[in-house]
């Protein structure tokens, strides 16, 4: 098991680390395990393409097929595209308690206090939070993520086949070499930094119809420096 503090010097040297996040936070075990209860009807699917971005509930089937297409055109032709599912943090699912347990749980102290020894930084708020889901059709092409001071990506899948594809590619700053490539490892953990540089990638196109979808718990935070 690798010590925060050799974490953090992967941070500070590359911009991102990635690490076992039950080792030094253990509660995200029991968090994860009740995700399963969340109903369907609270899922939606968003989509980018060359029309624009577009989040559709999982009753309209036909709208979701003709944008995912344009969604893989764009994809092969260079463009920035995404789709997947995800669990918003909205009014609407307020009452998903398996949804806020996983955002209590990333906005607690002992989340913070794990972010503030890999980052130097300690967070004060977070920005952004939702759970996506992939499963077979769902990518998203290379982009970098803006604004804040540090993201995560929280792997909440267990038992994930590499060759069913959803790895995420973190590429060099001109986008032509993979630095790291990423099995959905469950409770494996993602940081990288959102302010002091980029941290260009992408996450490939689950290209089967797997056992169990690929689950992440995405947050975004704003920080200051440790003391």
């Amino acid at each position: 098991m690798s010590t925060l503090d050799e974490i953090r010097g992967c941070f500070v040297r590359d911009g991102f680390a990635y690490f076992d996040l039950a080792a030094h936070l253990p509660d995200v075990q029991e968090a994860a395990g009740n995700l399963g209860r969340i109903p369907e009807g609270a899922w939606s699917h968003i989509i980018r393409n060359r029309e624009g971005e577009f989040e559709f509930p999982p009753d309209r089937p036909s709208e979701i097929a003709r944008h995912q297409r344009m969604a893989e055109e764009d994809l092969k032709e260079g463009r920035f595209s995404f789709s997947f599912e995800r669990l918003n943090d909205s009014i609407a699912n307020a009452g998903v308690h398996e949804f806020h347990s996983m955002k209590r749980l990333l906005g607690s102290t002992a989340m913070s206090n794990v972010l503030c020894n890999v980052t130097a930084r300690r967070p004060t708020r977070i920005v952004q939070f939702y759970i996506s889901r992939f499963g077979r059709g769902h990518f998203i092409s290379t982009h970098r993520d803006p604004g804040q001071s540090f993201g995560v990506a929280v792997n909440l899948t267990r038992g994930w086949d590499p060759n069913h594809g959803g790895l995420t590619v973190i590429l060099d700053g001109e986008c032509h070499t993979a630095r790291a490539c990423l099995v959905p490892t469950a409770f494996q953990m993602l940081v990288f930094d959102t302010s002091r540089r980029s941290t260009p990638h992408l996450v490939s196109m689950v290209s089967v119809s797997p056992p169990q979808a690929r689950m992440a718990a995405i947050a975004r935070y704003d920080a200051v420096p440790a003391e």
